[in-house]
């Protein structure tokens, strides 16, 4: 679902790439994401930019996007963890996606400073809707699956499986915030624990 993102980002600057090839661009700089400081992803993209031929300054543009995308929707998602007033979803959604309009501004103000060209595409309403659809998707089945596993350890109501839903999404995104986390690794553990353990016990 993911590479979907990042296909659709490309193609709002000109460049089809199969689904094949946006798949490729998506996952192998994710390795890059086990060492320490999170830029590394970013320099796998613009390494990976050359062999697809896509200039480097939209295919770094693009990931950043999708990754923010990837990012925001994963906080959508995790909200209901914070247990805040209902009511607050819809404001706070809208304001998540609006969000994403200043990634563009911010990487050409950063592109400026270091002399670059900057990127002359704007990002459409339509394709900020669609990136967030598709990184909402991605986390409620990669949450789904959390919620089975936790199953398979203790017996889960529809509240609880939709708490572990939301859960995961809160702490992978915890953890790719945390620069000092390769891969987020103890950062998302602890995340898990420490919200789990009030409602699964101390045998967790």
């Amino acid at each position: 679902v993911l590479p979907l993102i990042l296909q659709g980002m490309l193609r709002e600057h000109g460049f089809g790439l199969s689904y094949r090839d946006s798949f490729v661009l998506h996952a192998l700089p994710q390795i890059g994401k086990y060492l320490p400081g999170k830029v590394w992803s970013v320099a796998g993209a613009w390494i990976l930019a050359g062999r697809f031929q896509v200039p480097r300054d939209v295919m770094v543009a693009c990931w950043t996007f999708s990754t923010a995308a990837i990012c925001i929707a994963g906080a959508l998602v995790g909200f209901p963890v914070f247990r805040a007033d209902v009511s607050l979803v819809v404001p706070i959604a809208a304001l998540f996606i609006v969000s994403l309009w200043f990634v563009y501004p911010g990487l050409n103000l950063f592109l400026r400073l270091l002399g670059r060209t900057q990127l002359p595409s704007k990002v459409r309403t339509e394709r900020l809707l669609i990136a967030t659809a598709w990184a909402t998707l991605s986390w409620l089945i990669q949450g789904l699956g959390f919620a089975v596993l936790v199953s398979s350890y203790a017996p889960l109501d529809l509240e609880l499986g939709a708490y572990c839903v939301a859960l995961y999404g809160i702490s992978i995104v915890a953890g790719f915030l945390a620069l000092f986390a390769p891969g987020g690794l103890g950062v998302r553990e602890a995340v898990l624990f420490t919200a789990l353990s009030p409602a699964l016990g101390p045998g967790l």
